[in-house]
C-alpha cells in the first residue's frame, strides 16, 4: 500500500496541521483509503490512531507527528526508515509512510491486544509460563534486530504489543540507531526504569543494553514494577546508579 504526497486527511473541517490536538473521529478519510477510528497513544514522537484500511477491510495503525517542524519530521523519518527493514514476527511491521499538509504518517501493523504494560496493569503480575512465552518471542525479536546492526535503546514494556493472537511485537524505534564499523554509540536515551548502567554513566555501549532492558521487562512481569523503580521523591536513574 502506498499513500502519495497529495493524501489529504478531513476530520470536520479540522485542518491536518492542528491533528495531534484533535482527537480523530470515525468519519475521519485518508484519501478514501484509511477510515479513521480511535485514538491509541503517543510514541517518542508521535501519536498513534487506529484506521481501517477500506479496500482490505484490516485494521492499521497510524503514526502521527506531534509537531509541524523539519526536526520532528525528520525524526519521524529515520524511524521508518529503520522500522521499514525489520521482517520478522516479533517485530512491528511497517507498511508505508508519507508526508501531508505538514503532517508525516507511518502505516504499521496493528495490534489490538494493547502492549504488554497494559496487560500488566490489569493482571498486577503476570504467570512464570506466560513471561516464558512472551520473553522468548522478545529475545527472537530483538536478535532479528540486532542482526541489521541496530540497537533499540528504549526496549520497556509499553513498546512490546500484543496482536489478536497474543503474540508478542516490538514496536516504536524512535530512539534506535545502527551500530557502524562496530564503534560504540554513546547517546544517552531511554527510560529510566529500563535504562542499562553504561546509559546511564554515559559510557559507551554496543547491543548490550537491550538485553539489560529485556531483564527489567522479565523482572517487572514477574513482581509487577521494574527492578529499579524510584521511590516517592526519587528519580530513576539515581536508584539505577545506586544499585549498580
Amino acid at each position: 500500500m502506498f499513500l502519495g504526497s497529495d493524501t489529504q486527511l478531513v476530520v470536520e473541517g479540522v485542518v491536518p496541521d492542528l491533528l495531534h490536538v484533535v482527537p480523530v473521529g470515525d468519519d475521519a478519510v485518508l484519501d478514501g483509503v484509511l477510515q479513521g477510528k480511535s485514538f491509541l497513544g503517543s510514541g517518542s514522537f508521535g501519536l498513534c490512531y487506529r484506521f481501517r484500511e477500506i479496500a482490505r477491510g484490516r485494521e492499521v495503525a497510524v503514526k502521527v507527528s506531534k509537531k509541524n517542524s523539519p526536526k520532528e519530521h525528520k525524526k519521524m523519518r529515520q524511524e521508518a526508515d529503520i522500522n521499514r527493514l525489520f521482517r520478522h514476527e516479533n517485530v512491528i511491521q511497517m507498511f508505508d509512510y508519507f508526508m501531508d499538509k505538514g503532517q508525516m504518517y507511518i502505516v504499521l501493523e496493528y495490534c489490538s491486544n494493547n502492549s504488554l504494560k497494559e496487560l500488566l496493569n490489569r493482571r498486577t503480575t503476570i504467570t512464570e509460563s506466560e513471561c516464558r512465552y512472551y520473553i522468548r518471542q522478545i529475545v527472537a525479536g530483538v536478535e532479528h534486530i540486532h542482526s541489521q546492526k541496530y540497537v533499540h535503546r528504549d526496549l520497556k514494556l509499553e513498546n512490546v504489543f500484543l496482536n489478536e493472537q497474543l503474540r508478542a511485537k516490538i514496536g516504536d524505534f524512535g530512539m534506535s540507531a545502527k551500530i557502524r564499523n562496530d564503534l560504540p554509540r554513546k547517546s544517552f536515551c531511554g527510560t529510566p526504569n529500563y535504562m542499562a548502567p553504561e546509559i546511564v554513566e554515559e559510557e559507551a555501549y554496543y547491543f548490550e543494553v537491550d538485553i539489560w532492558s529485556i531483564g527489567c521487562m522479565l523482572y517487572a512481569l514477574l513482581y509487577g514494577k521494574p527492578p529499579f523503580a524510584p521511590r516517592p521523591n526519587e528519580h530513576g536513574l539515581r536508584v539505577g546508579r545506586k544499585n549498580r
